[in-house]
């Protein structure tokens, strides 16, 4: 991607840190008893969003940092006593031992992810369309949240998932979204802003809205958003190769890393792209 720099690598690396730090703020909000529900460990963040839950994970441990074995202790003590399993999110520029040391204790590689990045300077290459999008406030997140859960898990929502669009929802620096088709509410979406960095997530569709734009019409609605409150970076992630990394890319987005992701096997939802 053309403009990316060192400096841009670490404002990703805040960012993330910072999302990892305001979802562990709305799991305390929302369950008190789960305070402390973030703890920061060396470069890295642990953060505790229920059992089985896909928030719940450690980021960016031994970022540009040499491999100590006392801060894996520091996780699990972190973890003790309310978790069984959580997500390592290992990236390029993770120190390398970490892979084996993971790997020692009971944790394998479940899924590739890819980190994508784009420029907010000018959005002239940006489609649009006719769907209406609306910037969600007050108590219309818990209906963001209804349609973001059957959006994303149909009738089949995991229990461990039960409380994660509220979360997000929820999350400080998070602002939601909602695409209307026909009239009627059909897709969420969020941007979570640290400086003038934001990350796009929160992506749902209800099914009988699909193939009808609603998240092209809330990628181009977010991304006007940030640059009108002063952002230049905005950051996206896929799995690489599926359809949502070709809809990225045609929005100007380019893979900056792929990130792995260990958990244990069998323990962990599986989370769609």
């Amino acid at each position: 991607m053309e403009g990316m720099t060192t400096d841009w690598i670490d404002r990703i690396y805040e960012t993330s840190l910072a999302i990892g730090l305001s979802a562990g703020v709305a799991m305390e909000a929302l369950d008190p008893s789960s305070a402390p529900a973030n703890k920061r460990i060396g470069t890295g963040r642990a953060t505790f969003c229920g059992e089985g839950s896909p928030l719940t994970q450690v980021s960016l441990l031994f970022h540009r940092q040499d491999f100590d074995p006392d801060q894996l202790d520091e996780v699990d003590e972190f973890f003790r006593g309310r978790a069984t399993n959580w997500e390592f999110n290992v990236t390029p520029f993770t120190n390398p031992r970490l892979i084996p040391a993971i790997v020692e204790r009971g944790w394998t590689e479940v899924q590739f992810e890819n980190l994508m990045a784009r420029s907010l300077y000018d959005l002239s290459d940006i489609a649009t369309n006719d769907v209406e999008t609306r910037v969600v406030t007050g108590d219309g997140r818990d209906a963001w949240a209804d349609i973001g859960t059957r959006g994303f898990f149909g009738d089949n929502v995991p229990p461990s998932c039960q409380n994660l669009p509220s979360i997000i929802a929820g999350s400080p620096g998070t602002t939601c979204f909602l695409a209307y088709v026909d009239g009627k509410p059909a897709a969420t979406a969020t941007l979570s802003q640290h400086e003038a960095t934001v990350y796009l997530g929160g992506a749902a569709t209800l099914k009988e809205f699909r193939g009808r734009g609603a998240q092209t019409a809330l990628l181009a609605a977010r991304l006007r958003y940030a640059q009108a409150n002063g952002c230049d970076l905005a950051l996206c992630e896929c799995t690489p190769g599926a359809q949502s990394q070709r809809n990225q890319e045609r929005a100007g987005f380019r893979v900056v890393y792929t990130k792995m992701v260990y958990s244990k096997p069998g323990l962990m939802p599986p989370m769609g792209d």
